[in-house]
Formats: structure tokens, sequence, C-alpha cells
């Protein structure tokens, strides 16, 4: 990801209802309170420190989600990400902030740099025309380019933990009524994917003279998730039962990216496991814009956090009862393909299983499948499942070398009439002091006889105590 994206999403949330509301009315020819202020102080230039907006306020079960806390997601394998807190200084004297103690030793810094008057004013005209209505988690793109062109600017000084005696100075007000500008700066290191979680740096206000002007130290928190590149969804399909005249079953396949747009994130690549040919996808499409939203409500709902959903495609997944010449056994079916990145590097590939099942000539009596349950290994068990097919010229046999579990005795009996259906009585059985295994799952592989043979694979299932 380019420098510019990267820095429109970390900050989209804190300079649309920052600087384009609050800082705007600080640096108009008729001051006007702050927001909020934060620190002690009993004169009339307020509290020490000048923080003109509530985020600094850690407090998640806030419904306002302005004071909750600033969400933003990130790409993994990325450097080290910065979400910035603008402060100020009204007083006649200099103000010295110290980074005291952080949440995460191991993944959190900070650092602070002075934002000149000048730059401070033209970002605050380039926001305000395009940030106003966003009060909402979702990145302004206006404010993340304007952020990020004042910010390569700035001369940074990076805050050391341990030693919180080296201070960084924020310079006096340059008249009565004026606010001094600095940038306060967290920056953390995105090592898994997870829910949102915080990283919270506490600092110290002094005097010139190095003195404490507040009681507690000031929490500055950021809350953030860490995101794969992309993301797909369903992660299993299932295409359901392919009766007889049904060839060709579809679903779509969403690609989708959270710390991506559409710049730099092209379609990923599918390779179907085993070149399988009764597999097959179109080319990817874009999601539309309505798409998109819809895509992002939905994945809202169901990881229970708002997220934006930034680019996407759809990709239609065919699986056929024919193919390359062959037809899929009666039965169910398992098929698999693969999603990677196309451009390679460190974008994570998923599996996405493929199920189905196919009905056919042959089908059981009763159910879908031969199910021993819970059974006392030492004593075995017993059934015996019906077949049945209309054809009645059929022969059928086992074919035991792709039966599994190989603890399972079978014995096809005698057909039989009746009504026009041909019916086979199957006898499956567990030996005593055999099939002691927890749950376990197996197929019952039987065939019929003569030219163009029918395949038919039966699940089996049981769980030995």
């Amino acid at each position: 990801m380019n420098s510019t994206m990267k820095t429109i999403l970390p900050i989209g949330l804190v300079v649309a209802l920052v600087f384009g509301v609050t800082f705007l009315s600080q640096f108009t020819s008729t001051p006007k309170p702050p927001v909020n202020d934060i620190g002690g102080g009993s004169d009339d230039l307020g509290p020490p420190l000048h923080v003109p907006y509530s985020l600094v306020y850690f407090n998640p079960s806030d419904p306002n989600i302005v004071n909750q806390y600033y969400s933003g997601f990130y790409e993994l394998h990325t450097e080290n990400n910065w979400v910035g807190f603008p402060i100020g200084n009204r007083r006649p004297h200099e103000l010295k902030i110290a980074a005291v103690k952080r949440s995460c030793s191991k993944c959190t810094g900070a650092r602070a740099s002075v934002i000149p008057t000048e730059e401070f004013q033209t970002q605050l005209r380039t926001i305000a025309m395009g940030t106003l209505p966003c009060i909402s988690p979702v990145p302004d793109i206006l404010s993340g380019i304007a952020y990020a062109a004042m910010r390569s600017k700035l001369q940074w000084q990076t805050f050391d933990f341990d030693h919180p005696e080296k201070t960084f100075a924020i310079p006096v007000a340059t008249s009565p009524g004026a606010t001094s500008m600095a940038m306060i700066e967290l920056g953390f290191e995105i090592k898994a994917v997870g829910e949102p979680a915080p990283v919270v740096v506490y600092f110290d206000v002094l005097n010139d003279k190095n003195e404490r002007m507040i009681t507690e130290p000031l929490p500055f928190a950021v809350k953030f998730a860490g995101r794969e590149v992309f993301e797909v969804t369903p992660r299993d399909i299932d295409v359901g039962e392919f009766p007889d005249g049904t060839n060709q079953r579809s679903q779509d396949l969403l690609v989708y990216s959270i710390v991506r747009d559409f710049s730099n994130f092209p379609p990923p690549q599918i390779v179907i496991g085993n070149n399988d040919s009764h597999v097959t996808y179109d080319k990817g499409v874009p999601l539309t814009e309505v798409e998109l939203d819809k895509l992002t409500i939905s994945l809202s709902n169901y990881f229970k956090y708002p997220i934006r959903i930034r680019s996407g495609y759809r990709f239609a997944i065919h699986t056929h009862r024919e193919g390359g010449g062959k037809s899929l056994d009666i039965g169910p079916f398992e098929k698999e393909i693969h999603v990677g990145g196309s451009q390679g590097g460190n974008d994570k590939t998923y599996r996405v299983g493929i199920r189905g099942t196919i009905l056919g000539t042959i089908r059981l009596e009763s159910g879908n499948k031969i199910d021993f349950e819970r059974y006392d290994s030492d004593a075995g068990k017993k059934l015996r499942p019906r077949l049945w097919t209309e054809r009645t010229d059929l022969e059928l046999e086992i074919v035991p070398e792709l039966c599994d579990p190989k603890f399972l005795k079978m014995e096809l009996a005698a057909s039989e009439i009746v009504l026009n259906r041909k019916y086979w009585t199957l006898n499956v059985q567990i030996l005593p002091k055999e099939g002691r295994r927890p749950p376990w799952d197996g197929i019952v592989y039987l065939r019929t006889k003569g030219p163009n043979p029918i395949n038919v694979r039966i699940p089996v299932s049981g769980h030995g105590r």
C-alpha cells in the first residue's frame, strides 16, 4: 500500500471529527470555547494542555462513538503505523509533555511534532470542504490526503519510555487567544489478525520550570485491528443436491479487502484443487458501491463491530456433474479451490471447500448415510440398510478396496424386486473388539456391473467406546 493511502485509513475519523469541526473554530476571527479540555487549571486560559476533542477519553462503553476510541484496520506485515492526536498550548510560556508509560511495551511507540500555523491553516481549508458531514468510523479521503501532505513536512521527536525526563516542548502561544499547535502520534505494530484492541500511552504535562501541571497522566488511546490484505466469503460452499437431469450448480465467492482500495488490490488468483474438471469459475467482477455497502453491513453484523469494505470482487464458482468425460459418483462429494494474491508476497492463501451430493439411480431407502452412532466396541454392532433403484436390470457389487474404514465388514444380500423397484440389503458390521475409536467418518463404495458402470458412494460414521 502506498504511503498516502496507508495514512488515509488511520486518520480518517480523527480528521473528520476534529479538524473539520473543532479546529476550524480555533482559527476564526472570533475565538470560540474548545469542545473539550483535559487536565486541571484554574485561570482563564483553562487547563494546561488544550486537547480540542474527546477521543482521549478512552471509554468503550460510551454510546457516542466519538468518545469511544479511534477505530481503524491495518494491514499485516507492514511497517509501523501511526495515528495522530492534535494538542495545543494557549499559555504565554512553553508546555512540556513526557511519555511516562504505555499499555504494551513491545508494540507501542510515541512521537510528537510542532505544527507550523501556516501548514495547519492550509490543511483546515482543504479538510473543511469534504469532512463536516462525516460523523462515522468510515475514513474520509480528503482528510487523509490533507493530513498526509502536512505530516510529511513535520519534524518528529520520538519519546523514550525508559527516560521520561526527556520531554517535548510545545511553543508559547504567539498572542492572547491564540493556540500553538502540536501533534502527538501513537505508533504500533500489527502482529496478528484479531478483534479491535486498544493501546494506550500516558503523558505528563509540565510547565517551563519542569513542574507537573496535572495530578494524573493523560491517556491517549488508539483501538485498532490487524487484517489480511484480502479475505473471502463464504469459506465453504454448499452446492446442495444434484438430482437426475441437473448438471451444474453455481454460487458466488466474494473476495474483499478492508485495508486496500481497487487501485492496489487487483483481482486475486484462483486455482482449482487437483485441476478438477468438475469445477470451473468466471473471471472476477469488481463489486459496485452498492454491493460494497451491503457487504459492509452484512460483515459488520457478523463480526459484531463496524468495518468498511473498501474493494472486492465476485467470482462465480461452477460445479459440474459431468467434467472431463467423467461423471461424479452418486453420493456426497468434496472439492476445493485455492484463492491467493495476484502479487504474491505475504498475501494469505485461502482454501475454500465445495461440497454437495449427487442423487442418482441408486439410493438409500432411509436417510443419506449409514450411521452407527455411539456403540460398544467390545460388543460390536451390525446395521442392515436397504438400497433401491427403479432400474431392475442393474446388478450391484461392493468395491472393498475403496471402502473405509477397513474394520467394517460388508456383504450385499441377494436383490429382490417389489412393485417395479429393485432392492438390496447391505449388511454392514463392526466385529467385537474392533472399531474402538473416537467419532469417525468413512465411505461404503459400490459399483454396478457391466458396461458404463455407475459408482455409488455412501457415507458411514460412528463413535466406538
